[in-house]
């Protein structure tokens, strides 16, 4: 049987780390949706895959790179979908991009006369 105020709550989370998300505070998006992910058990399992996508892009756009990669993984073989997909593809490209910028940064700080 469902329990009501166990939804409630995974609602309330839920709704609390899209606001996180919304509004850029990623460290605080990953804090929120790592709760609702731990709370996705038993009667709320369907809601896991959700709050796992979730979580990995929150991890995504924190540069937490492997944990994000091994989040979305885990959403994946729970729900299979190309949303998730394409953002375990977005790991990789977002990894590669931060590491050509800060490349770029150092050769940048070590030309002479800057």
């Amino acid at each position: 049987m469902l329990n009501r105020g166990r939804c409630t709550a995974m609602h309330t989370t839920d709704r609390t780390s899209r606001g996180f998300a919304k509004t850029g505070d990623w460290p605080a998006a990953v804090e929120a949706y790592s709760g609702a992910a731990a709370a996705a058990t038993g009667d709320l399992e369907g809601a896991r895959h959700k709050a796992l996508h979730n979580l990995g892009v929150a991890q995504l756009y924190s540069n937490q790179f492997d944990e994000a990669r091994r989040t979305l993984q885990q959403a994946y073989a729970l729900g299979q979908d190309d949303s998730t997909l394409g953002q375990l593809e977005m790991v990789a490209q977002r990894e590669t991009e931060l590491a050509a910028l800060q490349q770029r940064s150092e050769r940048m700080h070590a030309t002479p006369g800057r």
